[in-house]
């Protein structure tokens, strides 16, 4: 789940802070993240407490480079 996909629910960032109790310097460092995206665990609890209005992707918290390596491991290509 990304920064922008709550910001569309809920607007400001305060809004964003008091809804996980904690300060909107908190939501700003997320901001800052790669790809914009919250903590695993917070979109899992947004999911719940929306009663499922946003969704969380497990897809976005993939370890893309194992996902590479596994890929390359299990080809059948020849190197």
């Amino acid at each position: 789940m990304t920064v922008e996909q709550l910001k569309s629910y809920f607007g400001k960032n305060k809004n964003i802070a008091k809804f996980y109790g904690v300060t909107p310097e908190a939501i700003s460092m997320w901001c800052r993240r790669k790809g914009r995206l919250i903590p695993k665990a917070r979109a899992i609890e947004a999911e719940y407490r929306t009663k499922g209005v946003l969704k969380y992707n497990p897809a976005l918290y993939e370890n893309k480079k194992k996902n590479v390596i596994d890929y390359f491991q299990n080809s059948d290509s020849v190197a």
